[in-house]
């Protein structure tokens, strides 16, 4: 066992380092942590990458490509869209050994399934011809040469249970279909792998880097942070699995040159949620969280550059708005902006939202009319919608007109109908004007972070922008804004497809839930329920979940006189329960 020993005085310098004594984070009042990167290595503004990892690994990879950082794992001209991921660096471990062997066992990837070969270090869900597998194959296996022109080899873990193939040794990227399982009996095993397997694997890919790769390279290890959904307790056998790969990952730093820890894991998991996350998909990380990540690598390892501004603005900047302060989102996109203009519209959105959450309405507004007359908008919706909202409350006679005549320019039918302005007509605007001048434009609070492209472009201009902004305001926790919004939406029902209404109607009751309106939602529900022919499963099982606690006897009573509404499979046995128990209780007190 090794044990890792400080003297008192060094303990005293560590604290003296750490004047808090507490998780040092970018700041307090940000509610997300940005770790310290402590190291002496640099990296050279032309240096080359190698991303190595599946899902957050990409998202990683992204980031640096979004900033024309070259990356040798998806170079500039590659077409990223659908690629195979890596599923753990075995798989990659095992391209490098193929890549630069003496002699060629990448036959061994390849599994036949009725006729047809499976690459199962790839794709499992795509059959080919023996001879046409083979090439990609060796296509695929020659992506991993370019590891020798690497400057930075970023290889992120991605958990620790893999397939294993018991007739080749190797571990899969991806689990064997029942197909296989039922051709191949006893071939295949789930392994979960301990501390010193994932030492061994990671020890083993540094190996290959080491002997392969460009003399000098630097290697980061990073964890990721993307939960695992696979087991009977994702929650506890994710946070023992990321445990066991931080810890393999602190050993080899510890034992090797040239390599180094990325905190990617420490930014995601030891922040509020919201910072990392999806609220759609919470299991999934956010591309803010990876703009981050690479924004702090380039701020520890390099000089200041025109990439690392670029990835704090879109990074940090969207995390200062959403936790609540303008201000600090201001400081981190006004030197991007300042050095490129308008560098993309998320970071443009970020910056216009930032003026407005420190009562700089007028100059904000003025930034988006820009950005829209100007025709180089590629999110021209979320630029609009976010331009509406201001303009309705902070808007000038001036800001208003051209408003009106950019909604004339975004290349709408001549048939469909113009946004509803109503709301900002010029016999209001003169109030607004002597507001600003006299007594200080009002504080607004904006939607942050990316809105969901509309489902159905065909809608009206005026829906769309709606939808959109009903959107932003969910995930900027605007939930009042959302509520206002959505019951707007659904009582024009006739205006939505199917599709969309369900879209509107989950931001409601999303936000009732935020809100705490239980009691008010299970109506809202149940109204939903008796209305659609068919309710599928995922409004009446929510009802239920709820009910067992929060329904009163009414509403009890709705949901068994609708219980020809509701799938088979969803249980009201509980609920007849609660309801003969609460109609009992009423009858006793009665009596």
């Amino acid at each position: 066992m090794t044990v890792e020993v400080f003297t008192p005085d060094a303990v005293r310098a560590r604290l003296a380092a750490n004047r808090s004594s507490e998780v040092q984070t970018g700041s307090g009042r940000f509610g997300y942590v940005q770790p310290r990167i402590a190291t002496d290595s640099r990296i050279a503004p032309d240096a080359t990458f190698f991303v190595v990892g599946d899902g957050f690994a990409r998202a990683l990879e992204d980031a640096l490509r979004a900033v024309d950082r070259y990356v040798l794992s998806a170079p500039r001209d590659a077409d990223t869209t659908g690629r195979p991921g890596i599923g753990n660096l075995d798989v990659a471990s095992n391209a490098l050994g193929w890549a630069f062997a003496a002699e060629d066992g990448q036959d061994d990837a390849l599994i036949e399934v009725d006729g047809r070969w499976i690459d199962m270090q790839a794709r499992p869900d795509v059959s080919h011809e023996l001879e046409e597998a083979r090439s990609l194959r060796r296509r695929r296996t020659a992506e991993f040469e370019r590891i020798a022109q690497a400057d930075v080899i970023l290889a992120v873990t991605t958990g620790v249970e893999q397939w294993f193939d018991r007739h080749t040794g190797l571990y899969l990227g991806a689990k064997p279909s029942p197909r296989m399982t039922e051709l191949y009996p006893d071939r295949f095993e789930l392994h979960r792998l301990d501390l010193a397997a994932v030492e061994a694997q990671l020890t083993r890919f540094c190996a290959l880097v080491k002997t392969h790769g460009k003399p000098g390279a630097l290697v980061l290890l990073a964890v990721s942070p993307v939960a695992d959904s696979g087991s009977e307790d994702p929650v506890a056998d994710t946070f023992l699995g990321q445990a066991i790969q931080r810890i393999a990952c602190a050993r080899i730093v510890r034992d090797r040159d040239g390599v180094e820890y990325l905190p990617a894991l420490e930014s995601a998991i030891l922040s509020d949620a919201r910072f990392g996350y999806l609220d759609t998909d919470p299991g999934q990380t956010s591309p803010d969280l990876a703009a981050r990540v690479m924004a702090d690598l380039l701020e520890a390892y390099a000089d200041p550059d025109p990439a690392q501004a670029l990835l704090h603005a879109r990074g940090h900047g969207a995390a200062r708005l959403l936790a609540g302060n303008p201000g600090a989102a201001l400081e981190a996109t006004t030197p991007a902006m300042a050095a490129n203009g308008w560098p993309d519209d998320e970071i443009g959105l970020i910056h216009a939202r930032a003026l407005a959450g420190v009562d700089r309405q007028a100059e904000a507004i003025d930034l988006l009319l820009d950005r829209l007359e100007g025709g180089r908008a590629t999110d021209p919706d979320r630029i609009y919608a976010t331009t509406l909202d201001l303009v309705e409350s902070h808007g000038t006679l001036a800001q208003i007109d051209r408003l009106l005549a950019v909604s004339g320019q975004d290349g709408r039918p001549d048939d469909e109908p113009a946004p509803d302005l109503s709301q900002v007509t010029p016999e209001v605007a003169p109030a607004f004007d002597e507001r600003q001048t006299e007594e200080g434009a009002d504080h607004v609070t904006l939607p942050d972070g990316p809105a969901p492209a509309p489902a159905f472009p065909d809608l009206p201009r005026d829906v769309r922008v709606q939808i959109e902004a009903a959107a932003s305001a969910l995930k900027a926790q605007d939930n009042l804004g959302v509520i206002k919004r959505s019951i707007s939406l659904l009582e024009a029902e006739d205006a939505l497809s199917f599709d969309d209404q369900e879209r509107v109607f989950s931001y409601l009751v999303q936000a009732m839930m935020r809100e705490g309106q239980h009691a008010h939602l299970l109506p809202v529900l149940l109204d939903r329920i008796e209305r659609l022919p068919d309710p599928g499963p995922r409004w009446p099982a929510l009802v239920v979940k709820l009910a067992r606690t929060r329904g009163d006897l009414p509403v009890l009573r709705e949901i068994q006189r609708l219980r020809g509404k509701f799938p088979a499979d969803v249980d009201l046995s509980e609920i007849d329960a609660r309801a003969a128990a609460l109609s009992e209780a009423e009858t006793g007190a009665t009596a």
